[in-house]
């Protein structure tokens, strides 16, 4: 009887755990996923010559090794076209490294995974397949790159894959795509892969898996989500437009972003994460909603190319460094509604002028803190 109770209790935790993962499960927009990536991928620079960098060789991407062009040239012989060049080089990289299973356990084993790495030693995990699957399509006169972002069951929780409050930097996942015919072709080889080495045994399961090769950006997103953080930047994003649905930009999504020029961020947004656009030295307009009730540290830090922008009514707080740094910004309209700003808010700002109405924290916090002043009332069209 008291065997039977014990198991009646597992039973019933088992199950009480199963509806508490479905819940979770289910809260994911899945509709919201698929319309960051849209974004990100409709975002590109429509500028063909801004794709030429995506031909040549670089540290990591050695196209123009003799033996990676020697590889290259063998593999694409019988390919009629670029779209059969990509899927012959995908076919190859997939049934010829193993995933090593045993350098993502122990990142002491790991090397700097770059194309010829990849190729030498025959094993890698996910950056030594897209850098070797990249230099491959690049020696075979493709134009290609190497996009990066979260994938889902790498190292994550499944369920807060898609948080769009967690960091940009935990990026756990690269991938290729292959400029074709005037579109992207997405590729995923690491997933495409059933090989595996591991405890220091290769062992080949079964046959690889094609359906990673021009898979499409919807059936994509069901397991990967784009990055525009700076480290492997998919596209050349001159301007941006957050989906909305999106409740925080997080720390860190667009840090270091060069390209970006120009970012809208939705109504839906409530608040601008940590260092979200520090290092962004293009750009120049920030749009802002009447929703965000904060700006967090380092938001716009050394934004140099930011000239003015315009707070929202909404926000209560500027947190410190927010805009240290954008020596270019002339002018910046902080709302009655702000009762905190950090003192080193606007440290190496020289040029800077605060706007907003007479008698608010604004105008202390300037006369305090050495900042001109200038009293107006903003009349929003």
């Amino acid at each position: 009887m008291k065997k039977r109770a014990i198991s009646l209790a597992l039973v019933l935790i088992l199950c009480l755990y199963a509806v508490c993962f479905a819940g979770a499960a289910a809260t994911r927009d899945f509709e919201l996923e698929y319309q960051w990536n849209l974004a990100v991928f409709s975002s590109k620079s429509a500028d063909e010559s801004a794709y030429f960098e995506h031909a040549l060789p670089s540290s990591a991407i050695q196209s123009d090794d003799p033996g990676i062009s020697a590889l290259a040239l063998s593999i694409v012989q019988n390919a009629d076209g670029d779209y059969e060049k990509a899927k012959a080089i995908y076919r190859w990289v997939s049934g010829n490294v193993w995933y090593d299973w045993d350098s993502l356990e122990d990142s002491t084993k790991r090397g700097v995974n770059s194309a010829l790495e990849t190729l030498q030693n025959r094993r890698a995990v996910c950056l030594g397949y897209a850098n070797l699957t990249v230099a491959l399509l690049r020696a075979a006169g493709v134009p290609s790159l190497v996009a990066a972002g979260h994938a889902v069951g790498e190292s994550r929780v499944d369920e807060v894959f898609f948080d769009f409050a967690e960091s940009f930097r935990n990026g756990n996942h690269v991938w290729a795509e292959a400029y074709i015919d005037g579109r992207w072709v997405i590729m995923d080889v690491t997933w495409a892969t059933n090989n595996k080495f591991q405890h220091g045994k290769y062992s080949k399961r079964r046959d690889p898996n094609h359906e990673y090769f021009d898979i499409t950006l919807y059936d994509l997103s069901r397991t990967h989500k784009y990055s525009l953080n700076y480290m492997i930047s998919p596209y050349p994003v001159i301007e941006f437009t957050v989906p909305y649905g999106v409740e925080t930009v997080a720390d860190y999504a667009f840090w270091r972003n060069e390209s970006l020029e120009r970012i809208t961020i939705p109504g839906s947004v409530a608040s601008i994460g940590y260092a979200a656009f520090g290092h962004c030295s293009n750009l120049k307009a920030a749009d802002l909603p009447d929703s965000i009730k904060s700006i967090s540290d380092y938001a716009f830090y050394r934004c140099t190319s930011l000239e003015d922008i315009v707070i929202p009514a909404s926000v209560t707080s500027i947190g410190k460094y927010a805009f240290s740094g954008c020596t270019a910004l002339k002018s910046i309209y902080i709302p009655a509604s702000v009762a905190s700003i950090e003192t080193n808010a606007f440290m190496s700002t020289p040029g800077v002028t605060i706007t907003g109405s007479a008698g608010s924290y604004a105008q202390a916090y300037a006369r305090q803190n050495g900042i001109p002043f200038k009293a107006v009332s903003l009349v929003v069209p």
